[in-house]
């Protein structure tokens, strides 16, 4: 992969929808979640590859005692059917010239978290040596979360989520309001 242009892929890294380094326009930024962010995005999101996010079956597994082991063997059979030529030219299909960065929820920051987007990139990197590094996001750890508040991950039991919410504190209503953007499309809203 030695040239750029349509159809073709230089580099192709993973992150999360909220990473402020997509921003830049430099990116060909396409999700592989079941749903597009229901925020605002401060940049266009070109596609969403549903093929490449977890199913309903999966996130229902990864709920249950043990379901973390169940969902990676879920997940990886879901890309085995597909074919690793199959998913790297869905991924090309998408491309514009620039990078392409295949977007999920999950802030892996604190080193604990795990998610779908880097066990795609394992998969692909086992089978074709292609090494898909996470893109590096410059916004502060924790960000648009209360100070001390870890990140839920998608391989959280009910416990652990119940553990990471802490007590609401006097005069504290929990939320932190998003910042407004640009690229609302929804009918009927206008853009700001």
């Amino acid at each position: 992969m030695d040239q750029k242009g349509p159809g073709k892929v230089d580099r192709i890294f993973t992150s999360r929808y909220s990473n402020p380094a997509l921003q830049t326009g430099e990116y060909a930024c396409v999700g592989i979640t079941r749903y597009p962010p229901k925020f605002d995005l401060p940049y266009e999101l070109v596609a969403n590859l549903y093929c490449l996010a977890p199913t309903g079956e999966m996130l229902r597994a990864v709920k249950r005692p043990g379901g973390g082991e169940q969902f990676v063997q879920l997940y990886r059979d879901r890309l085995d059917a597909l074919g690793v030529d199959r998913v790297i030219q869905l991924i090309r299909a998408f491309n514009d010239g620039r990078d392409v960065v295949l977007l999920c929820f999950e802030d892996l920051r604190d080193g604990v978290s795990r998610c779908h987007r880097r066990m795609l990139a394992g998969w692909i990197h086992e089978r074709l040596g292609l090494m898909i590094d996470e893109l590096p996001d410059p916004s502060p750890i924790g960000g648009g979360r209360r100070r001390g508040t870890p990140q839920a991950s998608l391989f959280d039991s009910p416990e652990d989520r119940l553990a990471r919410t802490p007590a609401p504190q006097a005069g504290d209503a929990g939320l932190t309001p998003a910042p407004r953007t640009t690229t609302s499309t929804k009918k009927g809203r206008a853009k700001s």
